[in-house]
């Protein structure tokens, strides 16, 4: 977003309307152009920077080290090599502990991670990947140099995620791919205000930033990128946070069998293409020729 006098305009140029999550909640922003949502309050880069190194691995670390994410990996790398059909340079952002980039060894691929939490890091490492203690910006990479790029489940996470997208495309190869995964963030916005009335709002997803289907496809075009595909990406295999017994855990359980059977129809309808799911994905390509950058 950019502040312009009293108005808050968002990265297109356009203005974007201020809401309350669930008419009474947390201030939100959504872009009636392009329809980016992004919360009303930001924490620093800095603030984000330190939680991600001291506490992302004490609250999530189990479920980076399960199972629960292997079929979105093996999803992931199958939409890239049917894009890109000779091994190459992967390179993942906010790779956890290379849950993707070990998937796309098993492929040969060679893969190179970047991740902020140590415990993470050193959990890949064991595994003898590649992957560095450090932020995505700035990026050591020499431009183009990689062959795919990959934000599974961060892009929604960063302070400024158009800035990653640029350091992306300075580093992908002419041909080379872009794969972001994220919540869906325009439906989990509608949701979240129809369950927030009984409490049942926990159910939803709204970190930073919110992309969907409109989103992701307005902004890698105007970053220049080409053959934007975007669809909904098939849920995890598990509940990647575990279950507890609890009426909360219940329910997450519940909604992930509804969100593995609506995924299964869409499929058979070919409505996938459209991006309605709880998640969407975005496939797109570095053009081959030389394009100026928006």
């Amino acid at each position: 977003m950019l502040q312009q006098g009293e108005g808050i305009m968002c990265i297109c140029g356009a203005p974007m309307e201020a809401y309350r999550e669930g008419g009474g909640g947390y201030e939100r922003f959504c872009c009636r152009q392009c329809g980016l949502l992004s919360r009303g309050e930001m924490p620093s880069e800095e603030e984000t920077v330190q939680w991600y190194r001291e506490s992302y691995w004490k609250q999530f670390g189990q479920e980076q080290l399960g199972t629960a994410r292997e079929n979105v990996c093996r999803h992931v790398m199958e939409r890239i090599i049917i894009a890109h059909q000779s091994p190459g340079l992967l390179v993942d952002i906010g790779c956890g502990a290379g849950a993707l980039l070990k998937c796309g060894a098993d492929r040969g691929w060679r893969g190179i991670g970047f991740e902020l939490s140590r415990p993470a890091v050193s959990q890949a490492r064991s595994q003898g990947l590649e992957v560095y203690e450090q932020s995505w910006l700035p990026c050591p990479l020499h431009a183009e140099s990689a062959d795919a790029v990959t934000f599974l489940n961060v892009l929604d996470h960063l302070v400024r995620p158009f800035d990653a997208l640029k350091e992306a495309w300075r580093v992908l190869r002419p041909g080379g791919q872009i794969y972001i995964r994220v919540p869906n963030g325009p439906l989990h916005d509608r949701v979240s205000r129809i369950l927030s009335g009984c409490g049942l709002n926990h159910l939803t997803v709204m970190h930073l930033y919110g992309f969907g289907r409109r989103a992701l496809s307005f902004h890698l075009t105007r970053l220049g990128f080409e053959s934007v595909d975007v669809r909904t990406s098939p849920p995890t295999q598990a509940d990647a946070y575990g279950f507890d017994g609890k009426r909360r855990s219940l329910l997450r359980q519940f909604a992930k069998q509804m969100d593995w059977i609506a995924y299964g129809a869409m499929c058979r309808a070919g409505l996938d293409r459209w991006g309605w799911g709880p998640s969407v994905e975005a496939l797109a390509r570095k053009p081959f020729a030389s394009v100026k950058e928006r």
